[in-house]
C-alpha cells in the first residue's frame, strides 16, 4: 500500500494516477476529502480523512502502508509556517515509524543550507531533516520552481498573456499595455514576492485594455 499526502496539490494529484497505472494500491490522506471530488481517480483509491498537524488522525492512514509520499507544506508571510512544517513532518515520521513504514518519499527544495537560504527554502531543508529524524529511510527529491497548468501562478500568468495578446492584436490597438512588476522581492515562498495588491494591479492592468472599444 502506498500513502500519498498532498493529493489535492499539483504534484500529488499527478502522482496518484501514475501509481495506479503501475499497479500500486493507493491510499490518500486529505484534511478535506470533498476537495478530491471530481478527480478521475478518486474512485480507485482509498481516501482517509486526516491532518499531518493532528497526530491522532495518522495511525489509521498508515495501516498496511509500505511507502509514504510526503507532499505537503504550509505557507505564510511570517516564520510560523516553518514551525508548523517541522511539527507536521515530525508527527508524520513518528506515525510512519510506529506503523513499520519502509520508506518515506519527500519532495523538497533546492539550496545549500550554509548559503543563507530564504525562510521558505530553509523550511524545506528543515522539513526533510525532521522526516529523517524518526529513523525511517527517506528518499528526498530537491526541485526548483514547479510550473504547470493548474498551478495558480501559472494560470495567472497565462491569463495575463492571453489578455495582453488580445489587447495588442485587436484592430486599432496602438501600443502594448503596461503590466506592473512587484516592487520588492520578499521571502514569502511561492508567491514569488507579489503582494495581494500587486497581483490585483497586474490583473487590472491586463484586463483594462481588452475592455476598450
Amino acid at each position: 500500500m502506498v500513502l500519498v499526502t498532498g493529493a489535492t496539490g499539483y504534484v500529488g494529484g499527478r502522482l496518484v494516477p501514475r501509481l495506479l497505472e503501475a499497479g500500486s494500491p493507493v491510499r490518500v490522506l486529505a484534511r478535506d476529502p470533498a476537495r478530491l471530488d471530481g478527480r478521475s481517480w478518486a474512485g480507485q483509491v482509498e481516501i482517509v480523512r486526516g491532518d499531518v498537524l493532528d497526530p491522532a488522525t495518522l495511525p489509521a492512514a498508515f495501516e498496511g502502508v509500505d511507502v509514504a509520499h510526503y507532499l505537503v507544506h504550509s505557507m505564510g508571510d511570517h516564520g510560523a509556517f516553518a514551525t508548523r512544517d517541522v511539527e507536521a513532518a515530525r508527527a508524520f515520521a513518528e506515525a510512519a515509524r510506529s506503523a513499520g513504514v519502509k520508506r518515506i518519499v519527500y519532495l523538497g527544495g533546492l539550496g545549500d543550507a550554509k548559503a543563507g537560504l530564504s525562510d521558505h527554502l530553509k523550511s524545506r531543508q528543515d522539513t526533510g531533516d525532521a522526516l529523517r529524524g524518526a529513523g525511517v529511510p527517506v528518499t528526498g527529491f530537491r526541485v526548483a520552481v514547479v510550473v504547470g497548468s493548474g498551478i495558480i501562478s501559472f494560470e495567472m500568468i497565462r491569463w495575463l498573456v492571453e489578455r495582453w495578446w488580445s489587447a495588442t492584436t485587436r484592430p486599432g490597438a496602438s501600443s502594448p499595455p503596461s503590466i506592473p512588476c512587484p516592487t520588492s522581492r520578499r521571502s514569502n515562498g511561492l508567491s514569488g514576492g507579489w503582494s495581494e495588491a500587486e497581483r490585483a494591479r497586474s490583473l487590472d492592468a491586463a484586463a483594462a485594455p481588452a475592455e476598450l472599444s
